[in-house]
């Protein structure tokens, strides 16, 4: 783990993030740029109040380094869920998450099975940022698909919003399609 990120703004502006090893090969990070799009959109809805930052938890399904988790918290958010299945990334996590802070939930756990493992009860918004394996998308895009299905389903009397970074669109309807850079950013939000 010789590589690492910055978290580009907010609180934690400027910490390093360290960059695990790859799995089977995939290491395939989300770009400064696409970063950027993310929280300005997120920035977008905060200003239109739609949302409120500070009263919003921020979901990573499939944490890896952490980056967007920890840029979502230096910028604001609640709290941040972090989730990841590799145990060796997820022992990396464990190990670095409280040097740059304490309060965070980090669940070893497959984000296909487990998105709805923490408090219900709780009313802020939530916001989901979905970024599986490109790998994923030639196999298993139904898959991804249908997890974003049920989040909807399981979260329809929230304020929600889903991000998921793809490697090309797959046309799903009710997103909203944003080309950035190489990637592609999908948009879904409900503000009840």
């Amino acid at each position: 783990m010789n590589n690492t990120l910055s978290i580009q703004s907010g609180i934690y502006k400027g910490k390093k993030v360290l960059v695990p090893s790859s799995v089977k090969g995939n290491s395939n990070f989300t770009s400064a740029l696409l970063k950027k799009s993310v929280f300005s959109i997120l920035d977008s809805f905060d200003l239109q109040e739609k949302i409120s930052l500070s009263e919003s938890l921020f979901i990573d399904l499939f944490a890896g380094s952490g980056q967007m988790g920890l840029e979502a918290v230096s910028r604001g958010f609640k709290n941040i869920v972090f989730f990841e299945l590799d145990k060796n990334r997820f022992r990396s996590l464990k190990e670095f998450l409280p040097t740059i802070r304490k309060d965070f939930i980090l669940l070893h756990r497959d984000s296909f099975r487990y998105y709805d493992a923490f408090e219900k009860e709780e009313k802020d918004s939530l916001v989901f940022y979905i970024d599986p394996p490109y790998s994923f998308w030639e196999k298993d895009s139904d898959k991804i698909h249908r997890l974003t299905m049920n989040i909807r389903d399981a979260f329809h009397d929230r304020k929600l919003i889903l991000l998921v970074q793809s490697p090309k669109n797959p046309n799903w309807e009710n997103f909203e399609v944003r080309q950035v850079g190489n990637n592609t950013l999908l948009v879904s939000e409900s503000f009840i």
